[in-house]
């Protein structure tokens, strides 16, 4: 089993789609993300703690992708993830539609999209990042 891949399941199964942001989540919740995670994983004593703050780290960045992906190919395209998707409730689908169609949000958007335009050089070496793309280039 992949790290990143036990990691983006618990956080995506852990945490509601209508949390603002992986901070709001309350204490209780993330050492319960980071216990799961860990189960599935024996590490030494002498990294736990840094393998644990790397766990979180990629089940808030899984979160929040699927977050936009959801955005992005559900409700942008008027489809329902439910079904995809059983740990999403219509209660909390309704909310995370409400949210999304609101002022605020499309203003953030925007900005953020301008943003991004600025962006003249795009990450493009995947997950590995440089020292895996420097075994492909060797």
């Amino acid at each position: 089993m992949r790290f990143r891949s036990v990691c983006g399941f618990v956080g995506r199964a852990r945490l509601n789609i209508n949390l603002p942001g992986f901070r709001k989540a309350d204490t209780e919740t993330r050492r319960r993300i980071v216990r799961e995670i860990m189960d599935h994983f024996n590490v030494p004593e002498q990294w736990r703690m840094q393998v644990e703050h790397a766990a979180l780290k990629k089940a808030r960045d899984a979160w929040r992708n699927w977050k936009h992906m959801l955005y992005k190919k559900y409700l942008s395209e008027g489809k329902d993830p439910i079904p995809a998707y059983p740990q999403i409730t219509k209660a909390d689908w309704a909310e995370f539609k409400r949210v999304r169609a609101t002022k605020e949000f499309a203003e953030k958007s925007f900005k953020q999209s301008e943003l991004q335009k600025k962006n003249i050089h795009p990450h493009r070496m995947g997950v590995a990042g440089y020292y895996g793309m420097k075994l492909i280039w060797e």
